[in-house]
């Protein structure tokens, strides 16, 4: 082969490799197109992190709020690293998602005060033990969170307080001997249709009857398409004049870390 022919094969090859990488889909695989709503790991990672509408990636603090949205992990896809930066870190909170309204308590590792979790990433004070029994039942205590200081920056306290014993906004609630399950929103409890994840707290008759009941039903995928929320101004409400019993603490023997992972 002569000098010229090698040099020739060369420049072939050469164009042949420029062209095919400017071909769609051609050299290195393209990154999948993910929208807001998508969940994706990362190849050797198991963390899971969810789009939000800004389509910024949030982690999942546990896997406990893991499965307070999803029931598996079928709907996750799997990415490059070399796609990761193609879906950024938030640049202010929520940096992560947060567990669904209802499900559980929360508190931070070291204060006493126990909150309720609210749509749109709002926390509320449970004001007494009564209270948090009625509506998250007798072992409420098991269902208590500790959430680090650094994922409690995803929440944003309401000046409102849960201070009455009846659903809050974002409950899953049936009554105690009735399969019927209702979604708790503005002093109201709709039925729900279809597959319900997560907990569903389990409320006496006098519980329930202080809610309206509204027949129009609501599809649970609806209720859970957006874990991601927004934070919101919460409104404040008038207080009620239900008067207090002894004030909420958590002293119970069974501590927020015997809480299974699976939710």
């Amino acid at each position: 082969m002569t000098t010229r022919h090698h040099y020739l094969m060369m420049l072939v090859a050469i164009l042949l490799t420029y062209l095919l990488s400017n071909i769609p889909g051609g050299g290195a695989a393209a990154c999948p197109d993910l929208r807001a709503g998508d969940l994706f790991k990362v190849k050797a990672s198991p963390a899971v992190y969810l789009l939000n509408q800004n389509r910024e990636r949030l982690y999942f603090s546990h896997s406990s709020v893991y499965y307070t949205w999803y029931k598996d992990f079928s709907g996750v896809k799997e990415i490059s690293t070399s796609c990761v930066d193609s879906y950024p870190i938030p640049g202010k909170p929520p940096f992560g998602v947060n567990y669904r309204p209802g499900s559980f308590l929360v508190k931070t590792t070291v204060g006493a005060d126990v909150f309720a979790v609210l749509p749109n990433n709002v926390i509320a004070k449970v004001t007494t033990e009564e209270v948090a029994r009625n509506l998250y039942g007798a072992d409420w205590n098991r269902k208590v969170v500790d959430v680090p200081d650094v994922f409690w920056t995803n929440y944003v306290r309401s000046p409102n307080e849960v201070s009455e014993s009846k659903p809050h906004d974002g409950m899953y609630v049936r009554k105690a001997g009735d399969s019927a399950v209702y979604y708790a929103e503005n002093n109201t409890l709709r039925p729900v249709v279809g597959d319900i994840v997560g907990p569903v707290q389990v409320v006496a008759e006098s519980v329930s009857a202080r809610a309206v009941k509204d027949i129009r039903p609501l599809e649970t995928r609806e209720l859970s398409k957006d874990p991601s929320f927004t934070f919101t101004t919460p409104r404040v409400a008038v207080r009620s004049a239900e008067p207090r019993t002894e004030p909420l603490r958590q002293e119970s023997s069974s501590p927020a870390t015997a809480l299974p992972s699976g939710g």
